[in-house]
């Protein structure tokens, strides 16, 4: 016994230092981590200075540190900022895809699929959408159309694959209408129109863009209503309508003015296209000239583009050697601005490789550390698990051995039940053996029901064999096996008993039935609905289930069936019926018959009526 308890408790001792070395308190949110997430969707912009307020970051606790820097690639992605580095969402990325948390983890995959798609990494960002859309929760509508609705885009402007944008937008536009955002709703009409602008189908374009609009005008969403507005003057200009594609630009750049939503200079820069499509020279002059107001090197590029061709166009080659100057020095730019970026993503790579190097070599030299002590635990795990394992073996043959016993004496008890049932049986019968039509009939059944117990009496002799043989193989006193006996015996003696007791003990209880059994006077035609409501309440709706199994027996036979099974002789059975004890005799052939008519098997020869019914 020493032995034992000092390897238990080892054991949890092992158990315990386990557990205090990996599990430590999280810390609680800072307050501004739980703020910004709750204004996330309505504020974004307040959310993101919220979140950039917070001092030091990277000094929170993993899981903080993880949440702020999802938050912070959402704020910015809400924000319209173009994500220009993936270093915050792998941080957030690779904490998250750990825990037990399908929201948060797909959370960090959509927005790394995002920061993918800026850094036009197509691949990577697709890949990333569909693990998302894996994690979603399906009732999660929203979401579920902002993963589709990318999903499509990424493969939209990839000429190899955007055959498979279509199915994706129309499920995203399925799912925004389920979500009844629409915000969102607008959005997947407008990715539509570019989708079918990219097929050349000018109607399609014009209508999606159209519903968008709609949509966007009921809901107040202008940013959605600019950029649809503004967009669908592709699909005029292809469709021949150049007045309506220059008034929905002027509308858009209205509307972007009216509600600071930026991007003026790319809806002069469109005007200043449309003008130079259809010959109006002047206009498109003036409002490419007021493109070159903008801050975005792309948009001063075309703007120069445009103006060069422009004045070489009148033949102004003067003008023409200037901008054609200035477009070069941005395409240089340009050139140049793209090299920086992948030098600085590669760097950004280096250092996060350099990073992870540093801390995998933290790890192994702390693993080296444990090894020593876990391999003493292991040991003393291995010492315990041996000692276990002869243990739980002896154990499982006791138990087979105890298992076979109890089922031999249960067996023995069921036996013994039957014995039993068939003894009252044999007493019901021998109590009807008033009339000798039946007489024959009835001591067959008894002959039979005598047969079967001696049968059963000599099974239960040998099961008695079969369990003093295991009691033998456990050394097991046959004092303990007879308490255990015993006890089996007791809990069926009693249950019959009691089944017995409760069942006389009701039938007196019964008014219907209180008389029967004098069998003084005849049951009037009114009394028969109580009686057959009280045999139903004793027996289990006993005429329900006899109507159910036999239908071809008439109301008359059911009523018999009912003083048959509550044991009435037959001379009792005839007054109250008010008939001789021959047709008593008659109804229960006719009974029998009707029985017999839905299958042989339920009377055989040797089977008595009453004993079909008294244990039906």
């Amino acid at each position: 016994m020493g032995l034992k308890t000092f390897l238990y408790d080892l054991f949890f001792l092992c158990l315990l230092g386990f557990y205090t070395f990996s599990c430590r308190e999280s810390p609680e949110k800072p307050s501004g981590l739980v703020q910004a997430e709750k204004i996330m969707d309505l504020h974004p912009d307040s959310a993101l200075r919220l979140l950039k307020r917070i001092p030091s970051p990277e000094k929170l606790s993993k899981e903080n540190y993880a949440t702020w820097c999802l938050l912070v690639t959402q704020a910015e992605d809400k924000n319209y900022i173009k994500h220009t580095s993936d270093s915050l969402i792998i941080r957030a990325l690779s904490y998250f895809e750990k825990q037990k948390d399908p929201e948060r983890k797909a959370k960090a995959l959509f927005y790394a699929g995002q920061v993918y798609t800026d850094l036009n990494q197509p691949e990577k960002a697709v890949s990333y959408y569909l693990q998302a859309r894996e994690f979603t929760e399906t009732t999660d509508y929203h979401f579920l159309s902002q993963i589709c609705s990318n999903l499509g885009m990424n493969y939209a402007y990839r000429s190899e694959l955007k055959d498979q944008a279509k199915p994706w937008l129309k499920e995203a536009y399925n799912y925004a209408v389920q979500s009844k955002d629409s915000s969102s709703i607008s959005r997947c009409l407008s990715d539509l129109g570019r989708v079918y602008g990219q097929y050349e189908e000018w109607d399609s374009v014009a209508y999606f863009y159209q519903e968008a609009m709609k949509i966007a005008a009921e809901s107040q969403n202008y940013r959605e209503y600019a950029i649809a507005k503004g967009e669908i003057s592709r699909a005029y200009i292809r469709l021949g309508k150049s007045r309506q594609a220059i008034e929905s630009l002027q509308e858009a750049k209205t509307v972007r003015i009216k509600y600071n939503l930026g991007h003026l200079a790319q809806a002069d820069l469109s005007l200043g296209d449309i003008y130079r499509r259809i010959g109006n020279n002047d206009s498109a002059v003036y409002y490419l000239k007021k493109a070159l107001e903008a801050d975005n090197i792309y948009t001063l590029w075309s703007a120069y583009w445009y103006l060069y061709n422009l004045e070489k166009m009148r033949k102004d080659y003067k003008a023409a050697i200037d901008y054609n100057e200035l477009y070069l020095t941005y395409a240089d730019s340009i050139q140049h601005i793209t090299h920086q970026k992948e030098l600085l993503e590669i760097q950004k790579k280096y250092d996060h490789e350099k990073l992870l190097n540093v801390n995998n070599q933290l790890i192994m030299e702390k693993d080296k550390l444990t090894k020593g002590t876990l391999l003493v635990f292991l040991f003393a795990i291995c010492l315990f698990a041996f000692y276990q394992r002869k243990l739980f073996r002896k154990e499982q043959y006791i138990r087979r051995i105890e298992k076979k016993i109890q089922d031999y004496s249960a067996e023995v008890y069921k036996n013994e039940m039957i014995i039993q049932h068939n003894k009252e049986l044999i007493e019901s019968l021998s109590f009807q053996q008033e009339e000798g039509s039946e007489a024959d009939e009835h001591w067959i059944e008894i002959a039979e029901m005598q047969r079967k117990n001696d049968r059963l009496q000599q099974e239960n002799k040998e099961l008695q064999e079969k369990i003093q043989a295991h009691l033998h193989s456990l050394q097991i006193k046959e004092a303990d096996n007879a308490k255990i006996m015993e006890s089996v015996a007791a809990r069926t003696t009693t249950f019959l008993r009691r089944e017995k007791q409760l069942t006389s003990l009701l039938e007196e209880r019964l008014e219907a039935l209180k008389d029967l059994r004098s069998g003084i006077h005849r049951i009037e035609e009114e009394q028969w609905v109580e009686i057959i409501k009280s045999v139903n309440l004793l027996y289990d709706n006993f005429t329900e289930r006899l109507q159910v199994a036999f239908p071809t027996l008439s109301p008359v036979d059911i009523q018999y069936c009912c003083l048959i099974k509550l044991r009435l002789p037959l001379s009792v059975i005839a007054t109250l019926m008010s008939v001789a004890p021959a047709s008593v005799t008659k109804r229960k052939q006719r009974i029998r018959d009707h029985i017999n008519e839905q299958s042989f098997h339920f009377l055989a020869d040797k089977r008595s009526v009453e004993t079909f019914l008294w244990e039906f």
